[in-house]
């Protein structure tokens, strides 16, 4: 599955849509899901919680090759921890909530 989801395709996509997503990350709606959509990939995230810099997301993420739901907690534009459900790898999944925190 990590060659699928490594191939240029999906690398591309990923890059793309967590590129625009960051954009609307700067200002969430509490309890509100924004997506981001593009050619083979959707990018779903909403707010769970707040406590100053930090930060609990639901963040979900669907290509032409996996579907994972993260919780991801970030301080700051640092990872804290996260949780999986879905068909990414482990370290899949942390690169995901890492680049996710970063933004």
């Amino acid at each position: 599955m990590f060659n699928k989801l490594t191939s240029a395709f999906a690398i591309g996509s990923f890059a793309v849509c967590v590129a625009i997503a960051g954009t609307l990350i700067s200002a969430p709606k509490a309890n509100a899901a924004d997506c981001v959509y593009g050619q083979g990939y959707q990018l779903c995230f909403n707010l769970v919680g707040r406590n100053g810099s930090n930060t609990r997301w639901n963040v979900a993420m669907r290509n032409n090759h996996i579907v994972e739901n993260l919780t991801v907690d970030c301080y700051g534009k640092s990872l804290g921890n996260w949780s999986s459900r879905g068909g990414a790898s482990q370290s899949e999944a942390n690169t995901i909530a890492t680049y996710f925190c970063s933004l």
